[in-house]
């Protein structure tokens, strides 16, 4: 009785989450919708089906599943936010202590409004 165990994929190019982002905003509308009813649910999961459709015949690299896709959009949102944060607690401090540097997180996506 053997355990399937998950395979790892490769990690995610700067391109992909490129593309990625740029896939998520033109559907913005549908998955950032805070209902969770029953015709939002199967919405949101047409929508990230046809990204995934639209991501791998647009990605030359690995092949992506809507379901890692959908987890690297809520990691990538997640990092971007709590750099935010950060920088926020950062600027309300009263100084003291050394300057701290905040880099920049996937600096040349352009996120516009999709991380509120």
């Amino acid at each position: 009785m053997e355990v399937a165990s998950k395979k790892r994929t490769t990690n995610f190019t700067s391109s992909e989450e490129e593309l990625l982002i740029t896939l998520v905003k033109k559907y913005k509308s549908v998955l950032e919708c805070l209902k969770t009813d029953a015709v939002n649910a199967k919405m949101k999961k047409n929508a990230w089906s046809k990204i995934e459709r639209e991501f791998n015949s647009q990605s030359i690299e690995t092949p992506r599943t809507a379901d890692i896709l959908k987890n690297k959009y809520i990691n990538l949102k997640r990092k971007v936010k709590k750099q935010y944060a950060d920088e926020k607690v950062y600027h309300r401090g009263t100084g003291g202590g050394p300057s701290v540097f905040f880099g920049v997180v996937c600096s040349s996506i352009n996120w516009g409004n999709v991380t509120k």
